[in-house]
């Protein structure tokens, strides 16, 4: 009798089992969606999130013809966090092996733009020139110009950036371009002052440095100062007091090296007044 109880019990459970609608499981989520969940993420700026969510796109998707947007937008998410050191080594290692050129290409430039943001100019003069001698037809080398224009004027070298500015065709020449060669026009006139003549110019005479900077009081307190020592140091020798003489000769050098550096340091002073 059990054992009809038992088999009755187990044909109702599998008819139950049988009659009733199978759950579904989810379905995965499409390359669209995905890409999309991780757009909307780095447009809100949250670029660690979505810079999970692009490689999880291409963990899942690597074929996908949008796999190198994603790949780039990576290093876009890095650059917009300002983790600067991960974008250039990103977009390098993309520019060096991406499948797709205009991946390359596209990556190649952001390497120097990354440099730019990060304020290594340098840097950037440098991989912006290599970007143009690798693409030299293309639109974006015009653009290049003109973002290493930039750089060099961050770096206070503003014929150089002129030049550049000027260098780029008039077709292809981007449109603030005119705007910004005015501008360096105008900073070419604002007078400057050489620290290196500064320099030179107090090393042969103690304040003249200073009077070539317009730093007058500085530059007779050098001259004097200097004279002072210089003709103690004379005395002394001269009257047999070696001892003496050499504690002078130091003092003199200290005040000597002292005069040249505060001439050169005048002419930057200078030039940062005239450029503020």
């Amino acid at each position: 009798m059990s054992r009809i109880r038992l088999t009755a019990l187990f044909a109702i459970s599998l008819s139950s089992f049988l009659s009733s609608p199978l759950r579904a499981s989810p379905p995965p989520c499409s390359p669209e969606a995905l890409l999309g969940f991780a757009d909307a993420l780095y447009a809100q700026h949250d670029d660690y999130r979505a810079i999970t969510e692009y490689e999880r796109f291409l963990y899942l998707y690597p074929d996908h013809p949008r796999a190198g947007y994603a790949d780039l937008q990576i290093g876009r998410s890095y650059q917009a966090g300002g983790a600067w050191d991960a974008a250039i080594l990103h977009f390098e290692a993309l520019a060096r092996g991406a499948r797709d050129p205009v991946v390359r290409k596209e990556a190649a430039y952001q390497v120097a733009h990354t440099h730019l943001l990060a304020g290594h100019y340098g840097e950037a003069i440098a991989a912006f020139s290599a970007f143009r001698d690798r693409y030299p037809e293309d639109p974006l080398a015009a653009q290049a110009l003109y973002e290493t224009s930039w750089a060099c004027i961050y770096r206070k070298e503003f014929r150089r950036a002129a030049r550049i500015v000027q260098g780029i065709p008039d077709a292809s020449r981007p449109e603030p371009a005119g705007r910004l060669l005015e501008a360096l026009r105008g900073a070419q006139s604002i007078p400057r002052k050489s620290p290196p003549l500064a320099g030179f110019l107090s090393a042969l005479l103690p304040g003249a440095g200073q009077f070539y900077t317009g730093r007058y009081a500085n530059g007779a307190s050098a001259l004097f100062v200097n004279g002072l020592f210089f003709a103690g140091t004379y005395e002394a020798f001269d009257h047999g007091l070696p001892t003496l003489g050499g504690v002078l000769t130091l003092f003199t050098l200290g005040w000597y090296t002292g005069n040249i550096f505060s001439a050169v340091n005048g002419a930057h002073h200078f030039n940062a007044r005239a450029e503020a």
